[in-house]
């Protein structure tokens, strides 16, 4: 299991977005803080990680590719 420092390492991200894409439902993370403490302790399974990355990949894959500004001006 992954820490959220971890995890935004892995990612090279800050963990600010990690906790950001908690909230969001983005990723799937496990609780493991008492009920009523000031701050939320999380951990992430390996498997939702690496499942979250191979989705992310997959998409990347599926979409086309945009041109760039350079490429858009040539073609006007």
């Amino acid at each position: 299991m992954l820490t959220i420092s971890e995890l935004a390492k892995r990612w090279n991200v800050s963990a600010n977005h990690v906790r950001r894409m908690i909230k969001s439902g983005a990723i799937n993370a496990v609780q493991i803080s008492l009920p009523g403490a000031r701050r939320k302790t999380w951990r992430f399974r390996m498997a939702d990680v690496e499942a979250w990355e191979q989705g992310r990949l997959a998409c990347r894959r599926l979409s086309a590719r945009r041109p760039s500004r350079i490429e858009r001006a040539v073609t006007r």
